[in-house]
């Protein structure tokens, strides 16, 4: 599994998905503006807000008010699902090393390519 950035490459298939992406921005970087998030998860706008509505609806993510200006909403990981990635990575080494790929490949703006 630790390869698995190297398959997408190979296979030109984005196995990693937007969902994820998003997810773990979210459990690294904390509240984020949606704008923020979309430039982060690598989809197009229209499949970032369907996966922004299905995890605000699956309360996955919460979304926030900021102290600046009630009107703008930032994004955050839902208390337990926190706890469960907290969970997850650190008791599993090989979890926790795709989720730093990933960690890296979002900072980097390194962007899959999909087979069409």
């Amino acid at each position: 599994m630790k390869n698995i950035l190297e398959l997408e490459s190979k296979l030109r298939l984005r196995l990693i998905t937007g969902e994820f992406e998003l997810l773990s921005w979210l459990y690294f970087n904390g509240p984020t503006k949606s704008r923020d998030l979309a430039v982060r998860t690598k989809t197009s706008i229209a499949n970032f807000q369907i996966i922004l509505r299905r995890l605000k609806s699956s309360n996955i993510i919460l979304a926030l008010s900021t102290d600046d200006d009630r009107r703008v909403r930032v994004y955050d990981l839902a208390p337990e699902i926190r706890a469960e990635f907290d969970m997850i990575f650190t008791t599993d080494p090989e979890g926790n090393s795709i989720l730093m790929a990933v960690r890296s490949r979002i900072e980097n703006g390194v962007v899959a390519n999909v087979a069409a």
